[in-house]
């Protein structure tokens, strides 16, 4: 069930989807189509399974920022604003990407952290 993977989405993985959703995005594709090619694509089963969920719900016609707030735990409301300005604005890809850079810098601060505890 996707449920037990109700706990907030890896940092570093999270930047790896965003990312490949901005290229796919940005190149025309349907966001659909875009979330079924991650799914695809990834090595990391929790991120297809992410990725297989958000697709559902794009399915049913919900917006990508709404299907992320309905999963509660799972993304911080930082990262849901990006994608909602995105969704609004209908620039998602440059959002996704965004989303990508913002992780990235996170990935890379907590690593010096980690480096300079060492």
């Amino acid at each position: 069930s996707l449920e037990r993977g109700s706990r907030r989405v890896n940092d570093a993985q999270l930047a790896r989807l965003a990312r490949d959703l901005a290229v796919l995005l940005q190149a025309g594709l349907p966001l659909d189509t875009v979330l079924r090619i991650a799914s695809t694509t990834t090595e990391e089963p929790r991120m297809r399974a992410l990725a297989l969920q958000l697709m559902e719900g794009v399915q049913q016609g919900s917006m990508l920022a709404e299907i992320m707030e309905g999963m509660p735990g799972r993304f911080r409301p930082e990262y849901i604003r990006i994608v909602q300005a995105g969704d609004v604005g209908a620039d998602l890809g440059g959002a996704m990407q965004e989303l990508a850079e913002l992780l990235d810098r996170r990935v890379e601060i907590r690593s010096r952290i980690r480096s300079a505890m060492a």
